[in-house]
């Protein structure tokens, strides 16, 4: 809160959510990629927990065994089921597995909301109004519980093959090869679209 854009300084967008919030990031959001957002829906950690104990857990195949114990993570190659910390732990690895980048972390969620997508299409969560009560209790949205219920209603004919998740593409972040920026003009293209 009145944190006022300053012209030729950059700022990565983790910041400015932990200065301003899910609506200072919301209006960033708009303003760099010119996409108007209507709503927002924000998962805290605890949120998380909750939501993938409620659909009963979300499956993960591993194509390595992960031992983590910085993360209190570990799992063994192959398929596995999990819940609560262990799942949480899972999406927010970032040390000792591939390159340590938030880029594969990003993957890596990325894979584990498609397998949540399945679970849900296939077991009918989206018509369970406990699981829907829950969820919308345990995130900060802008949402009534009806629109969240509208939302649900109108997934349920959604073909989980017909969703894509796309990673806007990024270039090193030359003042700090450590950190990434937005590519242009495949970035704005992508925004375009």
């Amino acid at each position: 809160p009145g944190q006022a854009p300053a012209p030729g300084e950059a700022e990565p967008l983790n910041s400015t959510f932990s200065n301003g919030g899910a609506p200072c990031l919301w209006k960033t959001l708009e303003h760099t990629t010119h996409i108007h957002i209507d709503h927002f829906v924000e998962v805290g950690f605890n949120s998380f927990k909750s939501i993938v104990n409620d659909v009963h857990g979300i499956s993960v195949c591993l194509p390595f065994a992960v031992h983590n114990a910085q993360a209190h993570l570990n799992i063994s190659a192959g398929l596995h089921k999990v819940y609560g910390a262990q799942a949480l732990a899972f999406v927010r690895l970032r040390e000792n597995i591939g390159n340590g980048s938030d880029l594969q972390r990003i993957q890596r969620q990325q894979l584990f909301l498609a397998s949540a997508m399945q679970k849900i299409k296939q077991t009918n969560l989206l018509g369970d109004y406990k699981v829907i009560k829950d969820a919308a209790h345990a995130v900060t949205t802008d949402l009534s519980l009806t629109d969240m219920l509208g939302i649900a209603n109108s997934m349920k004919g959604l073909n989980t093959s017909a969703v894509r998740f796309i990673s806007v593409p990024v270039t090193t972040y030359l003042p700090d090869p450590n950190q990434v920026q937005w590519e242009d003009p495949q970035s704005t293209e992508l925004f375009s679209a």
